[in-house]
């Protein structure tokens, strides 16, 4: 249970700070170009979407940063609402023109507050050669924390006007940012089947196909292992079951001259296993329960957020799940308990009742 739950709870938590920064979907153009904003082949393929959803335009373009004597290259995403996905130390959603909004990861490396000012200005004008480069200073409006390095380390807001100003895209995007609470399948299976050449669709899910792909080949490892430990449950209960199969033998030689079935004895055996599955599975629980809530409230156990994107291990109790193991238990008691209960059927009254 607490494998499962780990592993579920490591899945989600990824899930929504994921889809929280960067989106349900981003619709942008194949070879990375610009494309203009109000394009009216997206504008109409997005107006006429039969779902509900959110479609807002958005700026994504590489630039360095500067304050003093230190620089940094990072990605400048210009939007004029803050994305889900991380915390911020601001109580509000919308970015002023003029100002910034930086990880805390970046902050530590720069050395800088709320309020400073710093220097911004675009790769692509730096990179080529005779282009007029520009420079624009912004004042620090607020930090954001997402337990992602690569995300906190790399990555600015600035408001839609501002990125334009940076980059010089006076009425171009990089693309639309679309959400949703229809079922993200739904929403992409639409795009895909109607966005051309050469614009297409990527959901959350495919830009981070290789970070869930590693938790899917973690997921087997882990289970194998815990399933190895079940297996040795399993010898325990059919050696606990053997040996009060043998020693009962004598009062079940007693009940089988006094006229008691063969069968109805072996159900008293196979009740008193169902009762030992019953009782584990219940206790299991309660634990597993026990050490969820008190992970899920006080973050007992830390790791280290740089490697898992989190600084606590995460847990995510589904009652479902409980359920399923919980009947797959008592399965498990019941099965591993049909060879030792076996041994009744072949007690003979007279030579066990011969050394009572």
């Amino acid at each position: 249970m607490l494998t499962a739950s780990i592993i579920r709870g490591f899945e989600n938590t990824l899930s929504d700070k994921l889809s929280g920064f960067d989106g349900m979907v981003r619709v942008q153009h194949m070879l990375g170009h610009s494309i203009a904003n109000n394009t009216s082949v997206l504008d109409s393929l997005i107006d006429q979407f039969p779902l509900s959803i959110e479609s807002e335009p958005y700026i994504r373009k590489g630039a360095m940063i500067r304050v003093g004597n230190k620089a940094e290259g990072i990605l400048v995403e210009g939007i004029d609402h803050l994305p889900t996905g991380p915390e911020y130390d601001m109580h509000k959603s919308e970015i002023s023109s003029g100002k910034i909004i930086l990880g805390k990861a970046l902050r530590s490396v720069l050395g800088v507050e709320v309020g400073d000012r710093v220097i911004i200005s675009g790769l692509e004008t730096m990179m080529q050669p005779g282009a007029g480069q520009r420079i624009s200073s912004v004042e620090i409006e607020g930090f954001f924390h997402s337990g992602m390095l690569e995300y906190d380390k790399t990555m600015a807001f600035v408001s839609l006007s501002q990125a334009r100003t940076i980059f010089n895209m006076e009425s171009q995007i990089t693309g639309y940012i679309i959400n949703s609470d229809e079922p993200l399948k739904d929403v992409m299976d639409y795009f895909i089947e109607n966005l051309s050449y050469p614009y297409y669709a990527e959901s959350w899910q495919d830009r981070h196909r290789i970070l869930f792909d590693w938790i899917n080949v973690q997921r087997w490892p882990a289970l194998i292992i815990f399933g190895m430990i079940a297996l040795v449950g399993i010898v325990n209960i059919l050696a606990t079951m053997a040996m009060i199969v043998i020693e009962k033998s004598g009062q079940v030689g007693m009940l089988m001259a006094q006229g008691m079935h063969r069968r109805t004895i072996r159900k008293i055996f196979l009740l008193q296993s169902s009762a030992i599955g019953i009782i584990g599975g219940i206790i299991g629980t309660c634990v597993a329960g026990l050490f969820i809530f008190l992970q899920s409230r006080y973050h007992i156990i830390a790791v280290p957020e740089d490697i898992y994107f989190m600084d606590h291990i995460p847990v995510h109790a589904d009652p479902g799940m409980f359920l399923l193991i919980l009947s797959g238990t008592l399965i498990v008691c019941l099965l591993a308990s049909l060879w030792p209960t076996k041994a009744v059927m072949d007690i003979l009254p007279a030579d066990v009742l011969r050394y009572e």
